[in-house]
């Protein structure tokens, strides 16, 4: 690319474009702010809202404190298609930020961990994992081949996504229909003991409201099956009926 400022290149429908690789200053495609600028080609103001663009030149400059990169402005018509392919523009990779307001509209595919306090979620991994082994021993699966039961990230979805019938379910990674045919319901029961009507009428709450309501969550939770009866009764429902159980 030439460097110089004053070069006649800049002044074709084909102006010279700095090469992709390395790129660290992107070249500019925008609404113009005012109307200080003049194309460089055809050398007429480019008017206040009019699209412009603008293409990075390299200048040779003595001083330190000078800018050594300038966009050269243009119209769009003034450049040709194969210099518009030319151009290097930033992408730009904004992080949504979820409202609280928002939260509630969450589908059923998406993140609803904030329904839960961090230590219920802590507990509810240990049930899930407990599950796990439970069932691994059942099937004489080895100790660390657990994950043939239902993998790591399978457990980290449920977990996350906290659902509440078969077909949430199955949108986590790795609950496919054997899965949730066998196990699904029992997964439903562990994690619907974490999601009582208080918090799903009320998923807005803060952590420390919902700290205070766990008092009267306590209650129920006792009177529910633990996670090795909910896994004894479905081993023991499988083998009346004859069921092979393959994973």
């Amino acid at each position: 690319m030439s460097s110089d400022w004053n070069s006649p290149k800049w002044k074709t429908a084909d102006p010279p474009v700095s090469p992709r690789k390395g790129r660290k200053t992107y070249d500019i495609s925008e609404e113009s702010p005012n109307s200080g600028t003049k194309c460089v080609r055809c050398n007429h103001t480019i008017e206040k809202g009019q699209q412009r663009v603008g293409i990075q030149c390299k200048r040779d400059i003595g001083r330190v404190s000078y800018k050594p990169w300038m966009p050269r402005y243009y119209h769009t018509d003034c450049i040709s298609k194969s210099c518009k392919r030319k151009l290097v523009f930033k992408k730009e990779n904004p992080r949504k930020k979820v409202k609280v307001g928002d939260v509630a509209n969450t589908t059923s595919s998406g993140n609803r961990r904030y329904l839960l306090t961090a230590t219920k979620s802590a507990q509810l991994r240990k049930d899930l994992r407990l599950m796990r082994s439970l069932l691994a021993e059942a099937h004489h699966i080895p100790l660390d081949e657990e994950y043939k039961v239902f993998p790591n990230k399978s457990l980290d979805q449920i977990v996350d996504r906290l659902p509440t019938n078969l077909e949430d379910l199955k949108t986590c990674w790795g609950i496919k229909e054997k899965r949730a045919r066998y196990y699904g319901q029992q997964i439903l029961q562990i994690v619907s003991k974490y999601l009582d009507q208080k918090t799903l009428d009320n998923p807005q709450a803060t952590p420390a409201q919902k700290e205070e309501q766990s008092s009267d969550d306590e209650v129920e939770f006792v009177k529910e099956l633990s996670v090795e009866e909910i896994v004894s009764n479905r081993i023991r429902e499988l083998k009346a009926s004859g069921q092979l159980i393959v994973l």
